[in-house]
């Protein structure tokens, strides 16, 4: 029964994300939060963090950036302190980055940005401490430094976002692009 359910919830996240690609997000939310109530019955909570914060990316995609940020902000505190589990620092990030994201589109840029730094910062340090080669985490770094270079663009701080766009530029071109 546990291997069906866990199969169920992994299909009902593939229809949300094949929903949301289609910019159908009010349709992707009722299987996410279908998924998430298996893997609460399963006691999955990094599952049921991840499909949350899937969730909240609807909401702010369909405009309903309310509704994402408590939920965001909750799973970024959440993973705070987590980090025993191996997964969590990489959803903490994404997390974080999503949260910025959802604040500068509602013109918060200060808790934008602040909320980038910290996610650059630890970002930094698990490259500082990885076993992995930095290039692991080169996509992701670009996209965090471009996130910022956008926020110091709408502050009015052309330098800064010039600035942060070269930086992620430089962490661009290190990426190998797929066919």
């Amino acid at each position: 029964m546990t291997l069906e359910t866990i199969e169920r919830a992994r299909g009902l996240e593939e229809l949300a994300a094949d929903l949301q690609r289609c910019g159908r997000y009010r349709e992707a939310e009722e299987p996410l939060q279908q998924a998430i109530e298996i893997w609460r019955q399963l006691g999955n909570d990094l599952e049921v963090w991840n499909d949350e914060r899937c969730l909240a990316i609807s909401y702010r995609r369909r405009g309903d950036v309310n509704l994402a940020l408590p939920i965001l902000e909750r799973l970024v505190d959440g993973f705070a302190g987590a980090y025993a589990v191996p997964e969590v620092p990489y959803h903490h990030r994404l997390t974080l980055n999503d949260l910025a994201i959802s604040y500068l589109a509602i013109g918060r840029t200060r808790e934008a940005r602040a909320t980038l730094t910290l996610c650059l910062g630890i970002l930094d340090g698990e490259i500082a401490g990885a076993e992995r080669t930095r290039d692991h985490f080169r996509t992701e770094r670009a996209r965090v430094l471009e996130n910022l270079s956008y926020v110091m663009s709408e502050e009015g701080d052309r330098a800064a976002a010039e600035a942060y766009a070269e930086h992620a530029r430089a962490e661009w071109s290190g990426v190998e692009v797929a066919d």
